[in-house]
């Protein structure tokens, strides 16, 4: 029996490949809009659907090396940081098969200060949204009452994104 493998397994490891053929189908891709639509232009095909492509998948191969050193070469510098980020979080979501919505939280700068005497140096904040799944995941834990420290060290290893002990210590508090 053959091993079946999905285009999310093909994404990991060759990736250089696909964002070329991307490319190839649009050499002057600009933005995140432009290149959904110059990928889809090229995997619009009975392959293409076969591999069942999601919009996630899209995203990932968007936000990989190869596909940012492409972008590069084709915007400027503030359009690129307009497409990445830099001092802004740039996040893209898959609200369904075909439709993508990107967020920006903009950073917020804190100028450096003394705080009780001790000095604090400069730094960036931001914020992101709680999801449904976090909330979850903290709810079920605290419901088993499970210890805030234990609660934090296995929400930071099963999310990529971690997030601040205080800033889960107070949405445990809060729920």
């Amino acid at each position: 029996m053959a091993n079946k493998v999905s285009f999310s397994d093909v994404l990991e490891s060759e990736a250089g490949r696909i964002v070329g053929s991307v490319f190839e189908e649009n050499r002057n891709i600009k933005n995140y809009e432009e290149f959904e639509k110059a990928f889809r232009d090229k995997w619009n095909t009975p392959l293409g659907e076969n591999a069942q492509i999601t919009s996630d998948d899209i995203i990932t191969l968007w936000n990989t090396s190869e596909c940012k050193e492409r972008i590069k070469e084709n915007t400027t510098d503030k359009e690129y940081e307009k497409e990445y980020g830099d001092g802004i979080v740039v996040q893209r979501q898959a609200v369904s098969k075909t439709k993508v919505v990107t967020i920006t939280y903009q950073k917020i700068p804190i100028h450096s200060h003394t705080r009780a005497g001790k000095p604090v140096k400069a730094y960036s904040k931001g914020y992101r949204k709680w999801k449904n799944l976090e909330i979850t995941f903290l709810q079920v834990r605290k419901a088993k009452k499970i210890s805030p420290h234990k609660i934090i060290a296995d929400y930071n290893k099963h999310f990529k994104e971690g997030r601040t002990s205080s800033s889960l210590k107070t949405k445990l508090y809060r729920l």
